[in-house]
């Protein structure tokens, strides 16, 4: 099932992406991150570390357009839009 979701989502047109904190009992800091990747059929959630390496496997040979929050460092509510790769 995870295969034909990350499928769907790899030939998306458009894909909305973005994260959020997930804390864990008892720690002092956030180390996990919520991770959503919304296409037009299919809404991808991972619990994962905030790198780059989720968003690089996931997205590899992506060609569509990805559009993500651009967050604090461009003043917030803000967002990106990146056009993939052809």
């Amino acid at each position: 099932m995870e295969v034909e979701l990350i499928d769907a989502v790899q030939q998306s047109g458009l894909l909305h992406a973005d994260e959020t904190p997930w804390p864990e009992q008892g720690a002092k800091q956030v180390s996990l991150w919520l991770w959503v990747f919304i296409a037009t059929h299919v809404t991808l959630y991972y619990i994962s570390h905030r790198g780059q390496e989720l968003v690089r496997n996931l997205l590899e040979d992506y060609s569509g357009v990805l559009r993500a929050s651009a967050g604090r460092r461009t003043g917030g509510c803000k967002s990106a839009c990146v056009a993939g790769r052809t």
